[in-house]
């Protein structure tokens, strides 16, 4: 491989130097000091590795005195964008501009009735003298559904049965059995009459008790009258029983 030192216009400044070696084996060159002459750049790779092939490393040197115009800095943008899903601008875009080789930086905004997705491009980094676009993608927010609130079927109020009172045939009937006189009889009738009027007298309190306090959950004659009946109808079959 050839090491150069020239100047701007290519012209040789100092000696070239060779360097030699097998194939995969590491090299390195050197910067030199040359009088007259300030360092400006390198050309080619200053460390590396022999191959089959020609390298050359080139030293470029400014002449002391001769000022060397240098390339005016470019300028450049960053055009920072908003858009949703589709692409469409929800915010108005914004560009950064200044001379390449200047750092920026970008920032996603809070845009109301959007939420922020994902960010394309780099969000921070160098202005080049190239263009460069950055854009920060939105998905529209979802309306939120107000809760619906299914009425409530109303509760019906828990209805008691009247119930037919039950008479214990088995109380007293070694007494009654024993007892056939008249007096006996109409002691027994009386009772009899006595407990009927009590019967009658509880289905109807036991009626009052079913029916409904609103309008909309009335029981019909006809249920309070099946409820009578039926109240009596037990008391024939305890009577016969008798």
């Amino acid at each position: 491989m050839t090491v150069k030192y020239v100047d701007t216009a290519g012209n040789k400044i100092a000696e070239d130097v060779v360097k030699s070696g097998n194939v995969g084996d590491d090299y390195k060159t050197d910067q030199l000091s040359i009088p007259g002459y300030t360092f400006r750049e390198v050309q080619g790779n200053v460390t590396g590795k022999f191959t089959n092939t020609a390298q050359t490393v080139t030293y470029v040197y400014n002449k002391v005195g001769t000022n060397t115009p240098s390339k005016p800095v470019a300028n450049g943008n960053v055009t920072v964008r908003y858009v949703d899903e589709s692409n469409s601008e929800i915010a108005k875009a914004e560009v950064i501009t200044g001379k390449a080789g200047t750092a920026y930086k970008t920032e996603k905004k809070d845009i109301d009735g959007y939420i922020f997705k994902e960010v394309q491009g780099a969000v921070s980094g160098k202005i080049t003298a190239f263009g460069q676009t950055v854009t920060y993608v939105y998905q529209k927010e979802k309306a939120s559904n107000p809760g619906t609130n299914m009425p409530t079927k109303p509760v019906n109020p828990k209805t008691n049965t009247p119930t037919v009172p039950v008479v214990d045939n088995n109380n007293d009937n070694g007494s009654n059995s024993g007892n056939s006189n008249n007096n006996g009889n109409s002691d027994s009738n009386s009772t009899t009459n006595n407990e009927t009027n009590n019967i009658v007298k509880n289905v109807v309190e036991n009626v009052q008790t079913v029916l409904p306090k609103t309008a909309a959950e009335k029981v019909t004659w006809t249920e309070i009258v099946s409820l009578v009946l039926a109240s009596l109808a037990g008391l024939i079959v305890w009577k016969k029983r008798k």
